[in-house]
């Protein structure tokens, strides 16, 4: 476990040596935001792709042409197969 006195002074040292290495410092501070930036929008670009994927997955219809001179029973079992589909 780290003393509090040694925390505080690792503190200290840490800011102090921000403004030493001013360059150094700006570098990391923009190479971390493209970083995080870059990640960000491939999240979004995850999320929006997934969101149209379900979107055209309830879009789908399915239409069924039955001959006119069919008996009922051949359209119950058509409705039947297509009932089985859903599920």
């Amino acid at each position: 476990m780290m003393k509090p006195s040694t925390f505080g002074f690792l503190v200290v040292r840490g800011v102090r040596n921000l403004g030493k290495h001013w360059a150094m410092t700006i570098a990391c501070i923009a190479s971390l935001s493209v970083c995080m930036t870059l990640n960000t929008f491939a999240t979004l670009a995850e999320v929006n792709v997934n969101s149209m994927v379900n979107y055209l997955g309830q879009q789908n219809e399915m239409v069924v042409y039955v001959d006119p001179e069919a008996d009922d029973a051949t359209i119950q079992s058509v409705g039947e197969r297509i009932t089985a589909t859903r599920a």
